[in-house]
C-alpha cells in the first residue's frame, strides 16, 4: 500500500479534525507501525532483509501475554518480539505538532513524550520484557524486545530507533530476561523520509483486507 507521509503526519501529529483516529488506527494501525520499522531497517542497508511475520507472538502456552508482531531482520540475524502502541495526539497526554515542525520543536515533544512514558512505567508495557517463544527456524537468532509507538518518542535527540536501560523504566519489577529495551517512533521516521520522498510503499496485509472487506459493505446494490 501506499502511504502519503505528511498526510500521514497532519492526521496523527496535528489532526484538523478530531474523533476519527482510533477508528483509522482499528484498520490500518499495527500493520502501519510494524511495516514502516521493518523499512527503516531495510533502508539502512539495501542487502537487508527484514520482514513481519504472520506468526502469534507467545509463550507457547494457552494462557499468559500475547504481543503484536514478530518482525525479523535476517541479515543481521535478530528476531524482535515486539508490542505496538498507536498513541498519537488525541491519545491521553497526547500532544499536537505540526508536520512540518523544526527539530527544536519535535526535540520538546519527543522528551515530553519520553518523560511521561517514563513516570507513567510504560504503561502495558511490561509484556514485552517477557521472553516469548521464537519460531523454530529463527532459534538461532537474537532474540530482542522491541517497542514501536506512532508518537514521537527517543531516547536519542529525534533519532527514531533508540534504546533505553531497563532499570531507567521506572517499572513495578524488573524483569530478568532483558537489560535493554528498543524503541522505534513513526512519527519521527516519517519526518525524517519527508525531508527526501513524499510518499513510501508498505507490505500492509491486514490492512488491504479490512479494506476490501469495508468496500464490499459499503457498494450499493
Amino acid at each position: 500500500m501506499r502511504i502519503n507521509i505528511l498526510e500521514s503526519l497532519k492526521f496523527f501529529d496535528d489532526p484538523t479534525e478530531v474523533g476519527h483516529a482510533s477508528a483509522i488506527i482499528g484498520v490500518i494501525g499495527e500493520d502501519l507501525c510494524a511495516s514502516s520499522f521493518a523499512h527503516y531497517i531495510n533502508s539502512k542497508n539495501k542487502n537487508t532483509n527484514c520482514i513481519v511475520l504472520d506468526l502469534p507472538v507467545s509463550k507457547g502456552t494457552l494462557r499468559g501475554h500475547r504481543l503484536d508482531r514478530w518482525i525479523v531482520d535476517n541479515d543481521n540475524k535478530i528476531i524482535y518480539q515486539t508490542e505496538i502502541k498507536n498513541w498519537s495526539s488525541t491519545a491521553k497526554n497526547g500532544i499536537r505538532l505540526p508536520a512540518l515542525a523544526e527539530d527544536s520543536m519535535v526535540s520538546a515533544v519527543v522528551e515530553i513524550n519520553l518523560k511521561n512514558q517514563i513516570k507513567g512505567s510504560f504503561y502495558q508495557a511490561e509484556k514485552v520484557l517477557e521472553k516469548m517463544n521464537k519460531p523454530k527456524i529463527y532459534s538461532e537468532y537474537t532474540l530482542l524486545p522491541l517497542l514501536i509507538y506512532w508518537m514521537p518518542i527517543s531516547t536519542d535527540g529525534v533519532t527514531p530507533f533508540s534504546k533505553i536501560k531497563v532499570e531507567d523504566m521506572n517499572l513495578a519489577y524488573t524483569p530478568s530476561e532483558f537489560s535493554e529495551l528498543e524503541l522505534f517512533s513513526v512519527s519521527l521516521y516519517f519526518r525524517k523520509l519527508l525531508q527526501e520522498v513524499e510518499s513510501l510503499d508498505l507490505d500492509m496485509p491486514n490492512a488491504e483486507k479490512r479494506l476490501v472487506v469495508l468496500g464490499n459493505l459499503l457498494k450499493s446494490s
